[in-house]
């Protein structure tokens, strides 16, 4: 009989790690033919080959998924400053039904420590609603705004370039001085769909942002 095959995934991994921290995130094994990998091993290697991390699929499914099996991993990011790519590693079974090893490269990147915290706030540009899924980038910094339309990231102190995106909101761009601590709110218009047969009622308004603090 044939091994069946497994797909791994990784999510939620900070976009930027201080080096030395201890962060956490999720992994993800899935059997082709949905079979369940209850206390499947894993490991999780630097690039060096030294194991970074071990577990074992406690046997949870991952909400909405189908046969998604994951655990949460808890590791501490490399001390150099830089990008790091590391493998986790499934080292497959031949219980019952035999499954396949598999791999998946995954990339961590470590900055110096953070010098304050920036938060921001998201919200509709004409009713003042907060709005949730926001995708707030300020490089190698990224985040999403949560239910109540808010963000924070520790931040090493400097100018960056902020981008907002997403829900069909138009994009705002600009830059921000992140020498200091900064509370700041964006306020995002609703995006015009083009039609060619339909003038816009209006001319599309911007997006922009007031400084709190």
């Amino acid at each position: 009989v044939k091994a069946h095959d497994v797909r791994i995934n990784a999510w939620d991994i900070p976009s930027a790690i201080a080096a030395g921290e201890v962060f956490r995130f999720h992994i993800g094994i899935k059997c082709s033919g949905g079979c369940k990998l209850d206390g499947g091993a894993f490991t999780v290697r630097d690039e060096g080959g030294t194991i970074v991390a071990s577990g074992r699929l406690p046997g949870a499914i991952w909400p909405g998924s189908s046969a998604l099996q994951y655990a949460e991993v808890q590791a501490v990011a490399p001390l150099d400053i830089g990008s790091h790519h590391w493998t986790v590693e499934f080292a497959g079974s031949s219980e019952a039904i035999a499954h396949s090893p598999g791999s998946l490269s995954i990339h961590v990147r470590t900055v110096a420590a953070p010098d304050h915290e920036i938060t921001i706030e998201v919200v509709d540009r004409d009713s003042g609603a907060p709005l949730e899924g926001v995708n707030l980038i300020m490089h190698p910094y990224r985040t999403t705004t949560d239910r109540n339309g808010m963000a924070r990231m520790k931040v090493v102190a400097d100018h960056y370039l902020l981008h907002a995106s997403g829900l069909r909101r138009v994009p705002y761009r600009d830059h921000l001085d992140a020498t200091r601590p900064v509370e700041l709110r964006i306020l995002m218009a609703v995006e015009q769909q083009e039609s060619p047969w339909t003038p816009p009622d209006k001319p599309q308004e911007r997006s922009i942002a007031q400084v709190l603090r």
